[in-house]
């Protein structure tokens, strides 16, 4: 018996639309756009033990954004961004 395993994988930029405008480095700014992690990209936060520093910076590397910048946000918008993150994240689906 033989099982095909099937990979699905979110290839699309992450947009994160802001209802009115927020500042982040004096900018105002209405949308968040995250690009598609890369392996390097984990590899380069890979050492940070601590979860939310690991998201950050992570987060802050695939937007363009500085640490500081991410780490100002207000919470809801980095758990949205979070889920951004994890949206980029594989699925397997099994096959008989």
């Amino acid at each position: 018996m033989s099982n095909t395993v099937k990979l699905k994988a979110k290839l699309d930029d992450v947009i994160i639309e802001l209802e009115g405008e927020l500042k982040v480095g004096g900018k105002p700014v209405s949308k968040i756009i995250m690009r598609q992690p890369l392996i390097k990209d984990i590899k380069l936060v890979n050492h940070i033990e601590d979860e939310i520093e690991n998201n950050a910076t992570l987060i802050a590397n695939l937007t363009g954004h500085t640490v500081e910048e991410i780490e100002s946000l207000p919470t809801h918008i980095f758990e949205a961004l979070i889920e951004g993150l994890q949206s980029f994240q594989s699925s397997k689906e099994v096959m008989s």
